[in-house]
């Protein structure tokens, strides 16, 4: 089974899946050197759920307190279950009190993506079952449903 992704069987069906969390946070102004402590400290409360840190980036164009970070997340509910868990966290509570904004996107990767490559390098899939690891499989599987 592939690290953090997974092909699970299914009236013939194989689906492969990655999921990552885009957090697009506007801290406030002054803000940004008490931010990145707070997130130096919680590194290892969101590994702890199984999160990584893909990227952590800031503008160099548009808004100048803006910083984005990309994870990866073990499951499609990770984000849910972190989510109820951190506002008992007095660090994640000071953090939230230097974000002016913040949108949270939860993303899949498509089949052309390396990263879906890499996972299904090995796995002699043909080129149907890698196409249809992606969300077109999944709009296909809702017509049917529609219909």
């Amino acid at each position: 089974m592939p690290e953090n992704g997974r092909i699970v069987s299914g009236g013939g069906e194989e689906a492969l899946t990655l999921y990552f969390l885009r957090d697009v946070i506007d801290v406030v102004r002054g803000g940004i050197s008490d931010f990145i402590d707070c997130m130096i400290d919680l590194m290892p409360v969101f590994e702890g759920f199984g999160w990584e840190l893909i990227s952590a980036d800031y503008n160099l164009t548009g808004r100048p307190t803006r910083i984005t970070h990309t994870w990866r997340l073990p499951d499609a509910n990770s984000l849910e279950r972190v989510m109820k868990q951190l506002p008992d966290n007095s660090t994640y509570l000071r953090l939230q009190q230097l974000v002016e904004h913040e949108e949270q996107e939860l993303l899949s990767t498509m089949p052309y993506d390396p990263r879906m490559q890499k996972l299904v390098e090995g796995q002699r899939l043909s080129r149907e079952q890698i196409v249809s690891l992606g969300p077109a499989a999944v709009a296909r599987k809702s017509l049917r449903r529609a219909v």
